[in-house]
This record gives C-alpha cells, sequence and structure tokens, in this order.
C-alpha cells in the first residue's frame, strides 16, 4: 500500500480523483529525441504502435494490439488491459516510458474499468527483461 500525503488541490473527473498535475499531455513525441510508431521510436517495433498511443486514457496495450507481440520482453499481465497515458514526469506515479526517452506515463492519470480488468486474459503479476 503507497500512500502520499500533499496539500496540492485535487480534480474529481469521473469519480476519480486526480492531481491537476497528473492529466494526460495528448502527446506521444519529444521534440529532437522521437515519436511512438514512428522509426524513431527508441524500442519495440514501431509498426505495432499507432501515433496516438498514449495521447488519452484507455487500454491501449490490448485494445488494438496484441500485447505479446508489442512487448516481446514481457510476460502479459494484468498492466495489459489497465488504461494509462502520457502525463509530465512531475505526476505522481509518473513512469519513464521505454518507447520514446523524455514521455512519461502514468495509470494514476486514468481510471480503470472494473469490466474490462476482471475479463482481462492476462492475469499474471508483470514480468519484463528488457
Amino acid at each position: 500500500i503507497t500512500a502520499e500525503i500533499s496539500d496540492e488541490p485535487k480534480t474529481n473527473v469521473a469519480g476519480f480523483s486526480a492531481s491537476p498535475r497528473c492529466t494526460c499531455t495528448g502527446v506521444s513525441s519529444v521534440p529532437g529525441v522521437g515519436a511512438v510508431g514512428t522509426i524513431s521510436q527508441a524500442a519495440g517495433d514501431y509498426n505495432l504502435f499507432d501515433s496516438d498511443y498514449g495521447t488519452r486514457c484507455e487500454a491501449w496495450d490490448t485494445l488494438r494490439r496484441d500485447c505479446a507481440a508489442a512487448w516481446p520482453g514481457c510476460t502479459p499481465g494484468w498492466w495489459c488491459c489497465r488504461t494509462w497515458c502520457y502525463v509530465d514526469s512531475a505526476c505522481p506515479g509518473s513512469r519513464p516510458d521505454p518507447l520514446v526517452p523524455g514521455l512519461y506515463y502514468s495509470y494514476d492519470a486514468c481510471s480503470e474499468d472494473p469490466t474490462a480488468l476482471s475479463t482481462c486474459n492476462f492475469k499474471s503479476e508483470p514480468n519484463c527483461t528488457s
């Protein structure tokens, strides 16, 4: 269990309370570095990723792709069905994106779909070697 104490104001969207710093950026590229879905993508087969990948809250890793094919160094797990988007690096819980250096993603910025998670085909814990 992780707890965060903060005096920062919160925003309530669709029943989910999030930091105003933790909203989707709407971008999937870093100028001068690279972009998801292009040859400048740092990792993975760029043909498996759309240019709007991560720009809004969606379960991107099962939405339009095979999670195992998109992430060959990982054992598909429950994370494949979680909703997430790219966020500012200051977003609490943000994580560096493996596809493009300088992008950060967060599950905390998005509400989860309980039905999608309960019917997710992937039940194992995440395990990535790359």
